[in-house]
């Protein structure tokens, strides 16, 4: 993460470092990114950069935490308590929608970057997660990264990730059991009533 000595610049020169460091990892991966093009780009001395950041790895960890938080993703989803499988969906396409270098970012996260970076749940943590949440988990992780790389084939991944999330969620169970309490409910008031003084 940055030192205190970046969190505390003047707004107008953390923004343009911040797009400078845009500009470079949607360009290039983390692997091929270089700090001379990024002091360029940013206006700022290569001396700076390290007062800054420890190292290339540090301020894309430090962008893409950035990013993530703005648009909700499934790292902000982890955090959060589960969510019915519609509001998982919208925070999906939200995601998978973005344009222009934000979205450029994220593919090359997911395709090339995302395992040059620490896990951001500790392991520990996702082993004390229940079933439901993990699986709902692995399941946004991958979709999202599929809408990503092919985005003409993004509704069926949608539409398939929401059934899989219905049946996750258990949603349709509550439907269900409502259904047949509304359907008994009926079947009595319909039922004839037989007044024989209680003699059978």
């Amino acid at each position: 993460m940055p030192s205190s000595t970046f969190t505390n610049l003047p707004d107008e020169k953390r923004q343009r470092i911040e797009a400078a460091l845009l500009n470079e990892f949607s360009n290039h991966t983390l692997a091929t990114a270089q700090v001379a093009r990024i002091v360029k780009d940013a206006q700022i001395a290569r001396g700076a950069f390290y007062k800054y950041f420890d190292n290339l790895t540090d301020a894309y960890s430090y962008m893409y935490h950035l990013l993530a938080a703005k648009l909700g993703s499934r790292d902000d989803m982890e955090r959060r308590h589960l969510q019915t499988a519609t509001e998982y969906i919208q925070r999906v396409r939200d995601l998978a929608d973005t344009s222009g270098s934000l979205r450029n970012f994220f593919v090359l996260h997911y395709t090339a970057n995302e395992g040059l970076l620490p896990d951001p749940l500790p392991a520990k943590v996702k082993a004390m997660m229940d079933d439901q949440r993990w699986s709902a988990m692995m399941l946004i992780h991958e979709s999202i990264k599929e809408c990503l790389v092919d985005p003409e084939n993004e509704d069926l991944i949608l539409k398939r990730l929401e059934r899989v999330l219905r049946v996750l969620l258990k949603e349709g169970e509550t439907e269900d059991v409502s259904s047949n309490q509304r359907d008994s409910s009926r079947e009595g008031a319909l039922r004839p009533h037989r007044d024989d003084g209680g003699l059978n």
